[in-house]
């Protein structure tokens, strides 16, 4: 319950911070922070497809050397 409490304050605060930022910005800063995220989360989904169908790891293991 509080740990729920917590993580909605911190969207909250992150919600009014961005809006804050988008409101400050240009509009062409704005179209790259835009960028960047769609193509954040592009790479997240490629990489959870590829580890949940295909077996690869997301992040492959080192190995140990001896």
């Amino acid at each position: 319950m509080v740990m729920k409490m917590v993580m909605e304050m911190a969207r909250r605060i992150f919600m009014k911070m961005t809006t804050m930022m988008m409101i400050l910005m240009t509009n062409c800063e704005q179209q790259r922070l835009t960028d960047l995220y769609e193509a954040v989360l592009v790479e997240h989904i490629i990489r959870v497809l590829l580890d949940t169908y295909w077996g690869l790891p997301l992040f492959p293991k080192l190995e140990a050397v001896e």
